[in-house]
């Protein structure tokens, strides 16, 4: 288990190692190891990688975000059949907090789909910054090699 572990349900979500709150991912920034370095020197093969890295983080999004719509109708539907059987509770408050108890597990369902969609997002980010920093490269290579006007 990694240094920036979550701690049980319920519990502050903090850092085992140095004790600061971990993001929605269950990440210590401070902790966690820095993202993986890309390689950014213009060559076919970085340019092939870094299409293929985007192709399958758009997958890996598009199926996280169908995972998340998922959870939240199964969640929906669980609501709705709790509310026709009936909630206990004196007032609102209370019913809304049965009725979280009651579910707790597909909201626990839907928060994992959440966390999954944001991670898959910022994959998606990452990949399509490498394929930009390799653009911006071929781009300042197209200005060096260019004919200058005036015959310089």
């Amino acid at each position: 288990m990694s240094a920036a572990a979550v701690a049980p349900a319920g519990a502050e979500r903090e850092c085992q190692k140095c004790g600061r709150l971990l993001d929605e991912v269950g990440r210590c920034w401070v902790c966690a190891p820095a993202a993986p370095a890309v390689p950014l020197n213009l060559s076919m093969t970085n340019v092939q990688d870094a299409t293929c890295e985007c192709i399958r983080a758009t997958d890996a999004l598009a199926h996280c975000a169908q995972t998340e719509a998922e959870a939240r109708s199964t969640l929906d539907l669980a609501e709705a059949e709790a509310l026709i059987l009936g909630v206990d509770g004196r007032n609102e408050a209370e019913r809304k907090a049965a009725l979280r108890l009651r579910l707790r597990d597909e909201y626990a369902s839907l928060d994992a789909a959440t966390a999954a969609v944001r991670q898959a997002r910022r994959d998606l980010d990452v990949a399509r910054l490498w394929i930009d920093g390799l653009r911006y490269q071929l781009r300042l290579l197209e200005v060096h090699r260019a004919p200058r006007i005036g015959g310089e």
